[in-house]
């Protein structure tokens, strides 16, 4: 049977949508569930690599030092241009390293969700930081403030005016800022 609608990669048995625990099923799950449908619908082909040492399966390389003992054990995104350098270009996709259940929440999931909007966006929206962690870097403040628009506690109301609208638009919505 031939499945439409898929990327080339996600026809192959070869896939990088590697769930080993029912547990991380349900997290990727509540995070769809918790970001605009318009928004799961665009990020749907996102892959995501879970409860394995991505070094170890060839995601990332080796060489990359203490930053690579960082990315063993943090949720993180990886971009097809950055890693999996060892995969042909057409198996290459942004993929969702989610390495330890233990440490892991919804809001977590969704940010790392974000960073994966970001890319499909051509990093070309610059979001001013909501949080302190947000101030890291670019990637981290969109991350961020995807976040804080899917989740009152984070504060929507810090989420700069730009950056609600893009979301409201293409997440086909109206984002209500904290009403606390």
């Amino acid at each position: 049977m031939k499945r439409q609608g898929l990327p080339p990669a996600a026809k192959d048995k070869r896939e990088m949508q590697r769930i080993t625990d029912h547990r991380f099923a349900e997290l990727i799950q509540a995070a769809f569930a918790s970001i605009p449908p318009a928004i799961a619908e665009m990020l749907q082909y996102t892959h995501f690599f879970t409860g394995t040492d991505p070094v170890y399966a060839g995601l990332i390389p080796e060489e990359l030092g203490e930053a690579q003992r960082r990315l063993q054990s943090i949720a993180c995104c990886i971009y097809p241009k950055g890693f999996a350098q060892n995969l042909p270009k057409i198996y290459r996709r942004t993929t969702i390293l989610l390495p330890d259940f233990s440490v892991l929440a919804v809001s977590d999931v969704v940010h790392e969700l974000g960073h994966a909007l970001d890319e499909l966006l051509d990093f070309r929206h610059i979001a001013k930081p909501v949080t302190e962690y947000a101030k890291t870097d670019d990637a981290e403040a969109f991350a961020e403030a995807f976040t804080s628009c899917c989740f009152w506690e984070y504060g929507t109301d810090v989420v700069d005016e730009k950056t609600r609208y893009l979301f409201e638009q293409i997440g086909q919505c109206k984002i209500i800022p904290n009403p606390i």
